[in-house]
């Protein structure tokens, strides 16, 4: 398996988690050392993440995937994505379309994100 497939599978790994608000699963793909850049600019770490999962706070209900790029970068991957996405955040509804960006590092025997940056865009 090429790096890009085993960072395609991790991606896949961590929309599943993120849609259940598995915060072990989470917690598992994302570095320690994450650094979360919000649509509102907000900068926001790992432990802030899974909060947000595991209080219920932020809830993943759509992801229509539009476009998925791999970029290897070094040792790790850049995966950059555009989706129409849905959901709740402290019961408020949110939703439209959104590109991501996250690098994946390697970490043992996978990979963890390790940065990560979310846009809202206009449509």
């Amino acid at each position: 398996m090429t790096r890009e497939e085993a960072v395609a599978a991790a991606e896949a790994r961590l929309l599943a988690a993120q849609f259940a608000s598995d915060v072990d699963a989470l917690d598992a793909l994302l570095a320690d050392e994450l650094v979360f850049v919000a649509p509102d600019g907000r900068f926001m770490t790992k432990a802030d993440d899974l909060e947000a999962h595991r209080s219920g706070a932020l809830r993943f209900e759509r992801f229509d995937l539009i476009e998925r790029r791999l970029q290897p970068a070094g040792d790790c991957v850049v995966a950059m994505v555009q989706a129409r996405i849905g959901g709740r955040w402290n019961g408020e509804p949110f939703g439209g379309r959104g590109v991501w960006t996250r690098v994946w590092r390697p970490d043992g025997d996978g990979w963890v994100v390790a940065a990560a940056h979310c846009a809202n865009l206009a449509d």
